[in-house]
């Protein structure tokens, strides 16, 4: 008896096409372009053009355990197994020498698109009708059709409708946590407590009970923190190894294929245009200062937070735009010390945030983080110039001290010591 198992969202929980397409946006993102004309082509030829430029790391995909379990249930049973799936041939070599479960493997080969139909043709004429299919999806109701027995992946409902028409001889379901959950994840909602920084001009003016002002806060810190959330969503799309290779980031709604990568694809433009409708309410200057911080965000995203040392550089100004985005959306004027102050106290934050990692690293056995050019050693450079820093923005939190406009502001400055 042959058992024959599909690959995306089954033997592994993500879809191979989107995990290379985006592989490939991260090598180089002017492919976006040509990626129109190999579709042209076909499916088929899309994922070829893909598997030429890139290679899949099988030791990093979330695979279904389940469906591995199930798998090698059979394989010791003394069922033969084989791995047919609608993914470029190129990238299932390495992932059956992986599992090493499996007797052979067949893919699209830049000519056809092994799916439905046309995988129903290729499993009658290769292997008959004597065999049990493991799949996921309504295309493969036609090789349900014409195999001996069903073995559906996903949820009840789905369960259900391939009973009612098939020979189901066993159902594997999807260990999901609650949508709203993975999508709140997802957005990282957790992290718009960045944005607060958005009210601090309004804060340290004293005008934070100024109604109208407070009301362009509130929108400019909405529009900042869904174009974050769009950018949070694309860095963990283009992100995926890195991700799967950390302790905890492993966990991600994309990385652990919780969540469909066509579901990033949708998520992040439709954020970035709730952004974008919410800021134009705000100010034109608020706007410019958004589409900066989108820019420099996108691109540390896409390469910036590899390059040592330019990274926390740059993660220092990003915290420092969001106090600026403040001033742009309220109108307020930011004094030359409070942006002095911002730049050196976020620059030392974010080497906190390196050495913090680099020791956990350390102290785990691993050399390198996943990802970024540090290695653990560099974690005494990395002390040294936050520290720095730290003490520079003390220094000039002093020196404005003993100015006069906080002598102004302040009934009891001596407080603020």
């Amino acid at each position: 008896m042959i058992v024959i198992a599909d690959l995306d969202k089954t033997v592994i929980k993500t879809d191979l096409l989107y995990e290379s397409l985006f592989k490939l946006l991260k090598k180089n993102f002017l492919y976006v372009f040509l990626v129109p004309f190999w579709l042209l082509g076909g499916r088929a030829k899309l994922k070829r053009e893909i598997a030429k430029r890139t290679n899949i790391d099988p030791t990093t995909l979330p695979y279904n355990q389940d469906v591995i379990s199930y798998l090698k249930r059979q394989k010791s049973s003394g069922k033969k197994l084989y791995l047919v799936s609608a993914s470029d041939i190129n990238y299932l070599k390495p992932i059956s020498e992986h599992l090493s479960i499996f007797e052979g493997f067949q893919g699209s080969d830049g000519q056809k698109n092994l799916k439905g139909k046309v995988k129903a043709e290729y499993l009658t004429k290769t292997y008959g009708s004597s065999f049990t299919y493991v799949g996921d999806s309504r295309s493969d109701f036609h090789i349900w059709q014409v195999s001996e027995g069903a073995v559906p992946v996903g949820t009840p409902k789905f369960h259900s409708e391939v009973e009612s028409k098939f020979n189901v001889e066993e159902k594997i379901e999807f260990d999901k946590r609650s949508p709203f959950k993975l999508f709140i994840k997802a957005i990282r909602v957790h992290q718009w407590a960045k944005n607060i920084l958005l009210f601090l001009p309004l804060l340290l003016s004293h005008k934070i009970f100024d109604f109208e002002l407070l009301i362009k806060a509130v929108y400019a810190f909405f529009s900042f923190s869904f174009c974050a959330s769009s950018v949070y969503v694309l860095n963990d799309l283009l992100d995926l190894d890195a991700d799967r290779m950390h302790e905890s980031k492993k966990s991600r709604p994309f990385a652990s294929g919780e969540l469909p990568l066509s579901l990033g694809m949708i998520l992040a433009p439709m954020l970035l245009l709730l952004s974008a409708i919410v800021a134009v309410q705000v100010s034109q200057a608020f706007v410019i200062t958004l589409l900066v911080y989108f820019t420099v965000t996108t691109a540390y995203s896409i390469k910036l937070k590899s390059l040592v040392l330019w990274d926390v550089l740059i993660l220092a100004c990003l915290f420092t735009l969001r106090v600026f985005a403040g001033s742009a959306a309220t109108g307020i004027y930011i004094t030359e010390w409070l942006l002095g102050f911002s730049v050196f106290f976020f620059l030392s934050l974010a080497h906190v945030k390196r050495v913090a990692e680099l020791t956990h690293l350390r102290n785990i056995g691993r050399k390198f983080v996943a990802g970024r050019g540090y290695q653990v050693q560099d974690s005494q450079v990395l002390t040294s110039v936050g520290v720095s820093s730290g003490m520079i923005s003390i220094l000039i939190f002093v020196q404005y001290l003993n100015t006069e406009s906080v002598q102004s502001l302040y009934q009891e400055p001596k407080y603020l010591w």
